[in-house]
């Protein structure tokens, strides 16, 4: 992903880019630190979804719970 802005920097006092865009995390995320690390770079939402698919395949809603009471408590 490329996000631009141009007129930054002939605007005088135009807000980045960065500053108003939020960053959501959707990748990879096993675990409670991979949520805390993602958080840790500022994103503003990290998506769980692997986790609950992973949880629920293993056990239906009890291993949903499971899976996500342990990354909570990792967090």
């Amino acid at each position: 992903l490329v996000m631009s802005n141009h007129t930054g920097g002939q605007v005088d006092g135009a807000i980045g880019l960065l500053d108003i865009m939020p960053f959501f995390f959707d990748s990879s995320v096993r675990a409670g630190s991979d949520a805390f690390k993602a958080l840790a770079l500022s994103a503003k939402l990290v998506f769980v979804c692997r986790l609950y698919l992973w949880g629920h395949s293993i056990q239906c809603d009890v291993g949903l719970r499971h899976r996500l009471a342990l990354a909570l408590g990792q967090l």
